[in-house]
């Protein structure tokens, strides 16, 4: 995943697997910003969603406790939740 100034069209950060062993194993199937540009949140079909922070490039918390493809992520815009939708095939 890579975050782009689009004044500049410059590269801000840059999440990978190579550059944070942490990262996504496999492709990213969802993401959702939440609402003050400040967190990303993906999911993948490695069965886990990635929290990362935009600013600073920097994965905040994993969530492995899935058994499938993360195929939907999302922000709640009233509460500090996330939602993580998966599906068992």
């Amino acid at each position: 995943m890579i975050l782009w100034d689009p004044k500049t069209a410059t590269r801000v950060h840059k999440l990978s697997k190579e550059d944070d062993g942490r990262f996504h194993d496999g492709a990213i199937l969802s993401l959702a910003i939440n609402f003050d540009n400040t967190l990303a949140l993906t999911g993948g079909d490695d069965h886990r969603a990635i929290l990362s922070h935009l600013g600073t490039g920097k994965i905040i918390t994993i969530f492995e406790t899935h058994g499938a493809s993360v195929e939907t992520v999302s922000f709640s815009p009233t509460y500090i939740n996330v939602t993580i939708l998966f599906f068992f095939n």
